[in-house]
């Protein structure tokens, strides 16, 4: 008999397990830690994270949001889709293996979105957004286009993946966001930068999306752009109304019309391929649009590029020689004239010291042309971190972090951190040593990369400071 209540009470431990949830009502304010114990948690309306509180949510945690039919925030009576309201700090780290994935609770329809209205800082790392949408009148704006979406906010986003939204993966509108190392793709378009936004886009895969992978616009938005590659959406670029963004190192192609479409805007271009874009490489639809594009490559002739660009040495009609542009491998093969053909000097160009495939931007003292840098026989792109164990905790941090790899004894190495943008931070050279704390001291908080050399072996990770 015993054995009997034993075993119907572990039946019942394992099935309370198996079926455990949390819900959240309707109008709720949320803040502390989210746990896998808890998961999933069902975000029943609205729910809230206020001023000066945090929302923690933990590896593993999947979080399911109300699935709507009404989009419109100012019409309570209608409006009906799942929505989490960030106005303090939302911290989501998940990993490789154990990523956290916000997505509509039920198997048809979309929720709403996640909308960030604070600049106290929040930080999303390997993180899955699925079947958001986007919704009207948050704000004052007209649109709120992302499944995550930012106003007035600061915000480091780095390796989430953001599909099948009906609206952005992500928008932008007047914040300062770091965005790297990120996969948008099957959504209506990828990302949205607005109304004077400064954010920085790096590193980011985005394809495949239904109307456009990248769109600016308005006046005084100057968000950059660097190391991204962009495929398969019907419209690969585009800048409206004034804005003056500025891209470096992007590759474009296999776009449904055109490459980069320019409406009274004036975007600045530099070391940037165009390729196999089926109306062409460039479309300037105003007579006020001024694009001034250096250092490129394109499929096109240049006569058939529209009056209002301005082009300073520039390759034509020029084949990049992809490694298998059919399996989007866009890397270069050699004798690409993309090597070694970018401009001589990058300062001022918000571009990371490493390349798409995390190798190092600048080989053989030039940089190349596009989202990749060409290695030749000493590639390092199939290294993985795994290999030497190169890894930090705790991450993110806020005061220091223990930097954990495994070298070869008395093998001379260099650890060495840098901002998204490139910018040195640290250096360390090491030997016969297995760790080092690093206690930055004045940095902003943010996505750092820190990268181990061995020999002409690099690897890299990224850290998150606050």
């Amino acid at each position: 008999m015993k054995k009997t209540i034993l075993l119907l009470s572990l039946l019942i431990g394992l099935v309370t397990a198996f079926y455990a949830q949390t819900t959240i009502p309707d109008g709720t304010d949320v803040s502390g830690t989210w746990t896998l114990a808890g998961s999933p948690y069902i975000i029943e309306g609205e729910a809230t994270v206020p001023v000066g509180e945090t929302l923690t949510i933990l590896p593993g945690v999947t979080v399911k949001l109300n699935i709507g039919t009404g989009f419109d925030y100012s019409q309570p009576d209608y409006f009906d889709a799942g929505i989490l309201i960030v106005e303090g700090s939302l911290i989501a780290v998940g990993g490789v293996e154990v990523p956290i994935t916000f997505t509509r609770d039920g198997t048809d329809g979309n929720w709403g979105q996640i909308f960030f209205n604070s600049s106290e800082g929040s930080y999303l790392s390997f993180c899955n957004f699925e079947y958001g949408y986007r919704i009207s009148n948050m704000e004052g704006l007209m649109f709120a286009h992302g499944v995550i979406s930012f106003f007035s906010s600061a915000a480091n986003i780095a390796n989430c993946d953001f599909s099948y939204t009906q609206g952005a993966g992500i928008a932008c509108y007047t914040s300062n966001v770091n965005f790297y190392g990120n996969i948008l793709h099957h959504n209506t378009s990828g990302i949205y930068s607005r109304e004077g936004d400064m954010s920085n886009f790096a590193n980011n895969i985005i394809y495949n999306n239904i109307n456009i992978g990248i769109y600016v616009t308005d006046e005084n938005t100057q968000s950059n752009f660097a190391n991204n590659l962009i495929y398969s959406s019907y419209t690969g670029i585009g800048c409206a109304n004034n804005s003056a963004p500025n891209f470096a190192n992007n590759t474009v192609a296999a776009s449904g019309d055109y490459g980069l479409s320019v409406d009274n805007a004036n975007p600045n271009l530099t070391n940037m391929i165009f390729n196999n874009n089926l109306d062409g490489d460039i479309s300037a639809l105003n007579a006020n649009t001024v694009i001034d594009i250096s250092y490129s490559l394109f499929e096109d002739a240049e006569d058939n590029l529209p009056s209002q660009v301005n082009h300073y040495l520039c390759t034509f009609e020029q084949d990049p020689l992809f490694k298998n542009a059919s399996e989007h491998d866009y890397q270069l093969l050699t004798g690409s004239p993309c090597i070694d053909a970018g401009t001589p000097d990058t300062n001022g160009l918000h571009i990371p010291e490493l390349d798409l495939a995390e190798n190092p931007r600048v080989d053989n003292n030039r940089i190349d042309i596009g989202a990749y840098e060409y290695q030749g026989e000493t590639s390092i792109s199939n290294l993985t971190n795994t290999q030497f164990a190169l890894t930090n905790y705790p991450n993110p941090f806020s005061t220091e972090t223990i930097i954990s790899f495994n070298i070869p004894k008395n093998e001379k190495a260099e650890l060495k951190i840098t901002d998204i943008k490139g910018n040195t931070i640290k250096v360390w050279d090491i030997t016969n040593k297995e760790q080092i704390i690093w206690q930055p001291n004045n940095i902003p908080s943010g996505i750092y990369i820190y990268q181990l050399k061995i020999g002409n072996k690099t690897i890299t990770n990224t850290a998150i400071c606050y």
